[in-house]
């Protein structure tokens, strides 16, 4: 979970940010974590794992973005793009 927008957001003074992310994601993954495993087994478990970090990877990006300040906010406009592998 030591992601570098992660570590920005607790540098800033804001560790409530990721904690209430984080509360905001424990219904959701753990809904999503029951569903998956009752239908896929340890697969279903892989795939709540990845998409609650993709969440989390996400929302942590924006956050960090929008309390970054100074001559370096412009150059932190980074394009994300998901990649997504299935092996069948």
């Amino acid at each position: 979970m030591e992601s570098l927008p992660f570590v920005f957001i607790q540098g800033l003074g804001r560790p409530d940010i990721p904690a209430k992310i984080n509360l905001l994601e424990i219904p959701f993954y753990a809904a999503g974590l029951y569903w998956l495993v009752q239908t896929y087994g340890i697969n279903g478990a892989a795939a709540a794992w990845v998409l609650r970090g993709t969440v989390d990877s996400v929302l942590f990006i924006y956050f960090a973005h929008r309390l970054q300040k100074g001559p370096f906010r412009e150059l932190s406009k980074v394009q994300m793009v998901p990649a997504v592998s299935v092996d069948q």
